[in-house]
């Protein structure tokens, strides 16, 4: 099994799945992660420091575009551990068979051992963005 977190720096979990720089990749064998990978985002538009509103002005066919590649990134993963995703983001993950864990842990190998021990919190999606304190879901159904 793999598991998908979203960060900005390899180690900490990434407040916004939408703006991360990177995702670790774990491959877990039994109880024990057999690998750690740091696989740098290519597919996201908020790096060319595009704002949540500018992209939200932007074409349906540029928001399903970049879903569809951010998807392609992390294909092989059946679980993503994150801190925030708007629902749309949910929604299609899901539908690509990836199950999304939301957290407000911040350490990304301590949310992968919980997650291991079953001693990982799972939250309900926060309301507005940890990130930027906007209420990007607001934003995101504006698409």
């Amino acid at each position: 099994m793999k598991i998908v977190i979203p960060s900005d720096d390899g180690k900490s979990i990434s407040p916004h799945f939408g703006r991360c720089y990177c995702f670790i990749i774990y491959e877990i064998e039994g109880n024990k992660v057999n690998s750690r990978t740091v696989k740098e985002n290519l597919c996201c538009p908020h790096r060319a420091n595009i704002c949540p509103k500018t992209v939200s002005v932007q074409t349906r066919e540029f928001v399903e575009k970049i879903r569809n590649e951010t998807v392609s990134e992390i294909r092989d993963c059946q679980i993503l551990i994150g801190r925030y995703m708007n629902q749309s983001a949910i929604d299609n993950l899901n539908s690509h068979n990836i199950r999304v864990i939301l957290v407000d842990e911040k350490d990304a190998d301590v949310a992968i051992e919980k997650y291991l021990l079953g001693i990982l919190v799972e939250i309900q999606n926060q309301q507005f963005c940890m990130c930027c304190q906007t209420n990007c879901l607001k934003i995101s159904n504006q698409e």
